[in-house]
């Protein structure tokens, strides 16, 4: 199923699995694990326990597939214990999107 919204610039495909987050914030690296949502050229949608700042340079990574992606978090929305984050990506890092 290809999920599409009248405001996005490319499809979306729900991707499940277990992913790792990591960031700086003031100088301070962390390093949280979460879920991926969705992914498309141009992002990834990823629910995790922790907020990440809106702006933030984040890395997301799955250990046991070929994710990896890096980019800048458009938006942080709280979700029962926790948080969907919203990452604008570049180019996928090591990741074939068909």
């Amino acid at each position: 199923m290809i999920l599409r919204s009248e405001h996005r610039r490319s499809n979306r495909r729900p991707l499940e699995g277990r992913i790792v987050v990591t960031w700086e914030d003031n100088g301070e690296p962390f390093e949280v694990r979460g879920s991926c949502r969705d992914i498309s050229e141009t992002g990834v949608g990823v629910y995790i326990d922790h907020p990440v700042p809106k702006g933030a340079y984040v890395a997301v990574r799955n250990r046991l597939s070929s994710l990896r992606r890096a980019g800048v978090v458009r938006h942080t929305t709280s979700v029962g214990t926790g948080y969907r984050l919203g990452v604008e990506a570049g180019k996928p890092i090591g990741f074939r999107y068909d």
